[in-house]
């Protein structure tokens, strides 16, 4: 089978287009209250003066939350090795054009903006997160998709965290969807590393998991969680 092949369990592969339900959601309600479709979706195409540094916070935010106990295992002397980089590979591909990454045109492209207009944009990620996990709770519990049953506890702490982070990513790119895509591909790649053994491993994840958003939330306060207020304008809304 193909999923075997390329190193996915079939399940994987029969149930990715599950993700595309907030995709959908987001186009239909769009188109629903008269937007244009097009405007929303052109979020992912980067904006003009979005500085490329992005495209590298993308990658690297996503590493820090989940590989900072193997960078101190390496920092401490511990071998630390690549996980099979083709898989690596396959995964991230996988996710930003089948799977989990085209959920982002609808949390952080149709719902963020809604929901900061009304509320601040850590309250209107903190509530994604919680949909987000919501959303993922019957996929987990079924075990597909590679998931484990037990896992669903974890979704609703690490979720509403990695959501405070993609929503600073999304409201510095100027609603960079393209960057939140890349985010969430990202994570769900890792682990990209391994170390031979751990050193304080599930401290140092819970100091990055916590201290990053933490971090966004202190320096940039709650209100926007960027250095400039985000744009007000509903993506495809008409003009006035």
């Amino acid at each position: 089978m193909i999923g075997d092949t390329l190193g996915y369990g079939d399940s994987r592969w029969l149930l990715a287009p599950v993700a595309w339900g907030p995709l959908i959601a987001g186009a239909v309600v769009t188109s629903a209250a008269g937007y244009a479709v097009s405007g929303w979706i052109r979020q992912i195409v980067p904006k003009r003066g979005v500085g490329l540094h992005w495209y590298g916070v993308a990658f690297a935010a996503p590493f820090v939350l989940i590989q900072t106990p193997e960078v101190i295992a390496w920092m401490f002397g511990v071998e630390v090795s690549l996980i099979d980089p083709p898989a690596v590979v396959i995964d991230f591909l996988f996710v930003l054009f089948l799977a989990g990454a085209l959920e982002e045109p609808g949390w952080r492209g149709f719902m963020q903006p809604r929901l900061q207009e009304r509320w601040s944009a850590l309250t209107a990620a903190l509530a994604i997160g919680i949909i987000w996990a919501l959303w993922h709770v019957p996929l987990v519990i079924g075990g597909g998709a590679g998931y484990q049953g037990s896992e669903w506890v974890g979704f609703f702490v690490f979720l509403p965290l990695f959501s405070i982070v993609m929503a600073w990513v999304y409201n510095s790119t100027r609603g960079g969807v393209l960057f939140v895509m890349l985010f969430h591909a990202t994570i769900n790649a890792m682990p990209i590393f391994e170390a031979a053994e751990p050193v304080a491993g599930g401290l140092s994840q819970l100091i990055a998991l916590i201290g990053v958003p933490l971090g966004i939330l202190l320096y940039y306060g709650r209100t926007y969680l960027a250095a400039d207020r985000p744009d007000p304008t509903i993506p495809g809304r008409p003009a006035m």
